[in-house]
């Protein structure tokens, strides 16, 4: 199966980063499957396109000490042997990674 993580911290509260996740889903149209705010944990599909059946994006936030949140973002192919799963599943994770940024 088709899968690509990447790690991000944020210099802001592990809430306000939640909610920016939210909104950045929303603003987006991307489908939030599965939001849990005392987990910190959101799940979003991106839908089907012309190279692949879907892909699935989880979020997990986990609050740092000094009131930072780190954010692992993992993005999974629905069907683990399409060809292009690899590079979409890096395209999801940076257009998530980016869409946060611009909610914060």
């Amino acid at each position: 199966m088709a899968v690509y993580q990447g790690n991000v911290i944020y210099f802001q509260p592990i809430d306000t980063v939640y909610r920016a996740v939210l909104n950045a889903a929303s603003t987006a149209h991307i489908k939030v499957e599965q939001a849990d705010p005392y987990a910190y944990y959101i799940k979003l599909n991106m839908g089907i396109s012309l190279f692949t059946w879907g892909e699935t994006v989880t979020v997990n936030l986990y609050a740092i000490n000094d009131g930072r949140t780190s954010a692992i973002i993992v993005s999974k192919s629905n069907l683990g042997i399409e060809i292009a799963a690899s590079s979409q599943n890096k395209k999801n994770v940076d257009k998530v990674i980016k869409l946060i940024q611009n909610c914060l």
